[in-house]
């Protein structure tokens, strides 16, 4: 018996790969790197790959 899901962890995450290819296209790898930089917040005390 299938039930419904309220949370589908695949169907976002296709959702968010094909909203970051959109945007990545024109941008080289180090543009990207700076893009998501820009964008992901860092949890106070977590760490940081230098």
């Amino acid at each position: 018996m299938k039930t419904k899901k309220k949370f589908d962890a695949v169907k976002m995450m296709r959702k968010i790969r094909d909203k970051l290819s959109k945007e990545f296209v024109d941008k080289s790898y180090e543009g990207q790197k700076e893009y998501i930089k820009k964008r992901v917040k860092i949890r106070p005390g977590a760490a940081q790959k230098t």
